[in-house]
């Protein structure tokens, strides 16, 4: 079974067929390959969306002569409601900026990227054409955890805080900042990966993450300082935050890293900061959209105390085992995984999955419970195969069970979670109903069946037939169709909103998706 070996900075032998740095014309035109081969991604991959994309911004953009002409000068109340609706609507369309660079960073260098290189690994093709498998892995790493999940998550949390807490976000330049520097750090640090660049390109990269994950880190702490949002939700967000700060800003101090232990980063930023995000969110959608029963407070901090301690403990020991730190990160590392599963099934306890009794439910989500629930359970398994897994011993942190673990995560957990919510709270804050019903079934299905798929590369592994293996070639494409059917069923949603507002007055409330 062919392994895919950790992408290295150094520059390669002559004698090797990639570029040497004694034949300057030889690299000039294995760069241009690259470039060329990267830029027919982006044109194939990412054509439809910027079409789609267009209409989103548009219908997202608040029209302020149409508002304010609505409302009558002399009822204050009136005025001071409209007002704050600007600054929604205002705060709805940088919003829409983090959904379109998401999905963007997805269509190309993410799920696309990852797709071809999984293809040509398990079918032992060439579908990269002049570029490396091992920097296309660490470009597809970058785009899809900083550039697809944590852009996502600064958008819902920019579209869905203002309505937890009860207060508009305030105009300031902090939300630019935050898109901005998500944006150009990742994609520096994506092409930088992508074309084998010094490893100081990286070092840029993260430059532009930081400040973006700073900005967005000190603008959700001073939104939460003392808003009424109930315990310990505003605790989980303000840590998940600060989680991605010390990824992004762990390579600055320690340039090592980059190098040799860039696992330890994607696991910072899986487990501790877009887990907080959804554990802190969760308790709040879960019992209302699941009926699920409401549990001690006193519970939750517990649960919260031990997460974090597993995520400090595990990503330690990540960091220090690929640096060759001894026996001390082995110790780390193990402990680490222990806890986390520990944590994840503590959560999953306190929640109320694992209860019979159901109360009525308050805000039923027709159509995204299945996300919910199914999200959970991929949790579940990603702990499993890999914290549980490599705390007792039963395999390594990396190779191919560690690697289903990471998708099962990545795809069955987060992406999961993230289009049951997005489904739900997106249309709603717009007023607009899903595009078709159907197309959203369609990437549940897609989704799932992509991480099954994905489970044959374990079951190889750990002694089944090597035909597994290359069927877990089909959940790249699965995987990637899923992604488009989310994509294309938000776009449409918002642009579906012009026809709607036409004809309807602006106080109607929002109409029912018709199952298309």
């Amino acid at each position: 079974m062919p392994r895919l070996e950790l992408a290295s900075f150094s520059r390669p032998r002559a004698n090797s067929g990639a570029c040497s740095p004694c034949l300057p014309q030889r690299r000039a035109s294995c760069t241009r390959r690259r470039f060329q081969a990267v830029a027919a991604w982006v044109v194939v991959a990412a054509g439809p969306f910027c079409f789609g994309a267009s209409g989103v911004l548009e219908k997202a953009s608040p029209n302020r002569c149409t508002a304010m002409a609505e409302v009558p000068t002399s009822e204050r109340t009136r005025v001071l409601r409209t007002s704050d609706d600007e600054t929604m609507r205002e705060t709805a369309r940088r919003a829409a900026w983090f959904f379109v660079w998401s999905v963007f960073f997805s269509l190309t260098l993410g799920a696309t990227l990852g797709t071809a290189l999984w293809l040509s690994l398990t079918l032992q093709s060439n579908l990269l054409g002049p570029l490396a498998p091992g920097n296309t892995r660490l470009a597809h790493g970058y785009a899809q955890v900083f550039g697809f999940a944590a852009l996502f998550v600064c958008g819902v949390a920019y579209h869905v805080l203002p309505r937890l807490s009860g207060r508009p976000w305030h105009r300031s330049p902090l939300l630019s900042l935050t898109l901005w520097g998500l944006v150009l750090g990742a994609a520096t640090a994506s092409l930088a990966a992508l074309f084998g660049a010094h490893w100081r390109w990286l070092l840029l990269g993260h430059l532009g993450l930081v400040t973006g994950a700073s900005a967005f880190a000190w603008t959700i702490t001073t939104h939460l300082r003392g808003a009424r949002v109930a315990v310990p939700l505003p605790a989980y967000l303000q840590l998940g935050c600060w989680w991605l700060v010390g990824a992004t800003a762990a390579p600055l101090l320690f340039p090592a890293l980059l190098v040799h232990a860039h696992n330890v980063l994607w696991e910072a930023v899986l487990w501790g900061f877009a887990t907080n995000w959804i554990y802190g969110m969760s308790l709040r959608i879960l019992p209302a959209a699941l009926g699920l029963p409401w549990q001690s407070q006193r519970a939750d901090w517990l649960v919260l105390a031990l997460h974090q301690l597993a995520v400090a403990s595990w990503c330690t020991g990540v960091a220090g085992t690929e640096l060759g730190a001894g026996p001390a990160a082995t110790i780390s590392l193990r402990v680490g995984g222990i806890l986390l599963a520990v944590a994840v099934a503590a959560y999953v306890y306190r929640v109320g999955f694992l209860q019979t009794v159901r109360v009525p439910v308050a805000h039923p989500m027709p159509g995204t419970e299945k996300f919910l629930v199914a999200a959970y359970g991929w949790l579940g398994v990603a702990a499993v195969c890999a914290p549980l897994a490599v705390g007792s011993g039963l395999a390594p942190h990396t190779g191919p069970a560690f690697d289903f673990a990471r998708h099962a995560f990545t795809i069955g957990f987060l992406t999961q979670m993230i289009v049951g919510v997005s489904m739900r709270v997106i249309p709603t804050a717009a007023g607009i109903p899903i595009w078709s019903e159907r197309l959203r079934d369609a990437t549940f299905f897609l989704l799932n069946v992509a991480v099954v798929l994905r489970a044959g590369e374990a079951a190889a592994a750990w002694g089944g037939n090597l035909a597994w293996y290359h069927w877990s070639a089909l959940s790249g494409p699965v995987a990637w169709s899923g992604f488009v059917a989310f994509a294309w069923n938000l776009i449409m949603s918002v642009r579906q909103r012009s026809r709607n507002t036409s004809n309807r007055s602006p106080d109607s409330p929002p109409e029912r998706a018709h199952g298309r």
